[in-house]
């Protein structure tokens, strides 16, 4: 997929979700159905704590070509998930070793004025990685060994696997009062 293609997708996705959190109280947003599901609140902050903790770290340990190397290939998986251009899906877990623990809730203000400032953030992080045309790859887990556009375009994907978790939680918050 062209650098274009995913940033734009990239902004589609983001908008979504931006402007689904305008549609939720704050009871709705941080409300659990039970001990062992997120709520609105802790999807919206895993999106964004992967995004720049992972994803968008790793494509500019790319661009700095630290971490990584020339070599190495993606994973069958990897291949097949960029070749479809979405996720499995199912509900995926990386293994014990690297998950995180859950995330906490927060209101929905702490995400209002995040969205503007990840998209410029993603922007320039595109710019980079056109311009410099880098080779170098860093090592996903699960998906291999990814360039720079790889882990942009990974990103994308990660956000675009959660809408079918928000939508799920959007059902059980909306048996809660506005």
């Amino acid at each position: 997929m062209s650098l274009q293609r995913i940033l734009m997708n990239y902004t589609d996705v983001l908008k979504h979700y931006s402007e689904a959190l305008d549609g939720y109280s704050d009871t709705q947003f941080m409300y659990k159905s039970d001990e062992t599901t997120w709520s609105l609140s802790q999807m919206y902050l895993h999106l964004f704590m992967a995004s720049k903790g992972l994803f968008l770290q790793k494509a500019q340990n790319c661009l700095a070509q630290t971490r990584g190397s020339t070599e190495g290939e993606k994973t069958e998986i990897g291949l097949q998930v960029l070749k479809q251009g979405h996720f499995p899906k199912i509900k995926i877990k990386p293994p014990e070793k690297y998950r995180a623990p859950d995330p906490e809730n927060a209101p929905k203000v702490a995400f209002s004025q995040i969205f503007d400032e990840h998209l410029k953030e993603v922007e320039a992080l595109t710019e980079r990685i056109a311009n410099e045309k880098s080779t170098y790859k860093t090592e996903h887990v699960i998906f291999g060994m990814l360039t720079a556009e790889e882990w942009l375009e990974l990103d994308t994907l990660h956000w675009k696997h959660h809408l079918s978790q928000q939508k799920e939680l959007e059902e059980f918050a909306s048996a809660t009062t506005i």
